[in-house]
């Protein structure tokens, strides 16, 4: 009887764990759209601003050149004129 009961309290902890896991995965997949969605708006709105603002610009350029590390992400912004 006792045998029967820890198996089952085993198998309801290994439920547990894997909705739990599930749930964490859910969790960071909604965190990462939503990032995206956030650097997708804040760019576009900023991009836009900058176009009229030669201020702005100046100010993303320097934030670019001092924030952008990746090499490939620095020559696409070389190419596009904003390093």
């Amino acid at each position: 009887m006792n045998r029967d009961r820890i198996e089952f309290l085993k198998q309801k902890e290994r439920s547990i764990r894997e909705a739990l896991a599930q749930e964490q995965m859910k969790v960071a997949k909604r965190q990462k759209r939503e990032t995206q969605r956030l650097e997708s708006i804040i760019g576009s709105v900023l991009l836009k601003a900058a176009s009229g603002s030669p201020g702005l610009a100046i100010m993303i350029k320097q934030t670019l050149a001092s924030g952008c590390t990746s090499e490939s992400e620095r020559n696409f912004l070389k190419v596009n004129g904003w390093l």
